[in-house]
């Protein structure tokens, strides 16, 4: 009698690690875990296939979701049917199904419709939410360069120049020559900077990341109280992403990502506030964080065995800070954040302005990482993606 654990993930870039984790607590010998990393729409999977023929009379096959099995109804139902047929039990660690009894029978045959039937709405919750979107002016894709709008702003600008001057409105005249000055003082200022294109704008927000970044140039024009307030919207700071299978091929499983990587700085024994570039990334399962140390080194856990263990500082603008917890497990190189935290991080992203995360590794309390992540366009996005 022998225990086997199937894992799957439908792209290379999605990770194994929760279900590896759930095969080694039930004490399962690493050559009786089948992994492979390929969409679930059919059976035809190898690792799958290797899995149905090393199987005996006696035999347990444990997943860690029926989801992870097989992702429609009819799939799942013909699998089990195989298993049973030659003795093998069937356990569903999520949701608590043993083939073995005539209950566990009846309830896969529902959880696998229940679950067939949710990805169904889910796809076309995010056709839906995607075209209200755009409806809404919603743009997708990357966002201008910075200098780029800076120099379209100065343009506007100067017309609005010209149209108050021929109506000899002097007033109005003085405020557009006010903006328009500090329009070209920040165009100077991006053209001299070496890292012009990348450059994210600063925010005004008192915050911990702010605290520890230079202060804004003393050259920037005070506003004129009888400007009126020009309504901004929200940057285009996040996009819906779809993983692929291995030949590379867009699957329907999506996920949420920052168009660019945010920018922060890090600080161990080494070395202190280095650059630092992070992604945060959202998926119905997880929220992991993705940290490239002087913008090119990915933090990874080198240990096959052992989780790496972090504590989370996350800080919004109205300086609410929400203690929490994160973990990267062996082999994997994102840290995720712990599953009771996940709608705190949903809350902060899905509001406005600015969110920093402050990380320190529990165990080296020398290494810390610290960058600030912009809401921006947040909330739409996960209302077309939920």
């Amino acid at each position: 009698m022998a225990m086997f654990f199937y894992v799957r993930v439908s792209a290379f870039d999605q990770h194994l690690d929760r279900q590896l984790i759930a095969a080694s607590g039930h004490g399962i010998p690493s050559e009786n875990v089948f992994t492979e990393k390929l969409s679930g729409k059919d059976t035809k999977r190898p690792e799958l296939q290797r899995l149905m023929m090393a199987t005996q009379s006696g035999d347990s096959v444990i997943v860690e979701s029926i989801s992870r099995f097989a992702r429609n109804t009819r799939d799942l139902l013909d699998l089990v049917e195989k298993l049973n047929t030659i003795g093998v039990e069937f356990i569903s660690l999520k949701e608590n199904i043993d083939t073995t009894t005539p209950t566990g029978k009846f309830m896969l045959t529902v959880f696998g419709a229940v679950a067939e039937l949710e990805r169904g709405y889910l796809l076309q919750r995010q056709t839906e939410g995607i075209a209200a979107a755009k409806l809404r002016g919603v743009r997708f894709g990357r966002p201008m360069k910075r200098t780029f709008i800076i120099t379209l702003s100065l343009l506007m600008m100067l017309a609005l120049v010209a149209c108050a001057s021929e109506s000899s409105d002097s007033a109005e005249v003085a405020r557009l020559r006010a903006e328009l000055d500090a329009l070209r003082r920040e165009s100077d200022d991006s053209k001299s900077s070496p890292d012009a294109e990348t450059q994210e704008p600063e925010s005004t927000a008192p915050s911990v990341f702010r605290d520890s970044l230079p202060p804004p140039s003393a050259t920037a024009s005070e506003p004129t109280p009888s400007a009126a307030p020009i309504p901004t919207p929200e940057p285009e700071v996040w996009t819906i992403r779809y993983y692929v299978d291995s030949f590379r091929q867009e699957t329907d499983e999506a996920y949420i990502v920052n168009e660019d990587d945010f920018i922060g700085v890090f600080s161990n024994s080494a070395t202190t506030n280095s650059r630092l570039d992070a992604r945060l990334l959202v998926d119905k399962d997880d929220i992991a964080i993705i940290l490239f140390e002087y913008g090119r080194n990915m933090v990874q856990n080198s240990s096959s065995r052992n989780s790496v263990s972090y504590a989370i500082v996350m800080r919004t603008e109205d300086d609410t800070r929400t203690e929490m917890t994160g973990s990267i497990p062996p082999g994997a190189n994102r840290i995720l954040v712990d599953s009771r935290h996940h709608s705190r991080v949903i809350s902060a992203l899905s509001g406005t302005g600015t969110i920093d995360f402050y990380i320190v590794q529990t165990d080296r309390t020398t290494t810390n990482y610290l960058f600030q992540v912009t809401a921006g366009n947040f909330s739409d996005i996960y209302e077309s993606f939920r």
